[in-house]
């Protein structure tokens, strides 16, 4: 799942087996003008960076 604010071109890609702390962080990264990408496992994320080249990862 991806979502976009237009503020800044910086993509993260947001790991964390806890849906809500997932949702948490990434309403405040969203709030902060990043483009969020949403992985709830390992195996997820790393399709995922595959995929979508993240610019920065955190996995929490």
């Amino acid at each position: 799942m991806i979502h976009t604010s237009r503020a800044l071109n910086v993509k993260i890609l947001l790991v964390e087996d806890s849906a809500t702390i997932l949702l948490e962080n990434q309403e405040v990264l969203i709030q902060a003008g990043y483009d969020v990408i949403c992985a709830e496992d390992g195996q997820s994320a790393l399709r995922m960076a595959r995929e979508q080249q993240p610019d920065l990862f955190f996995w929490i």
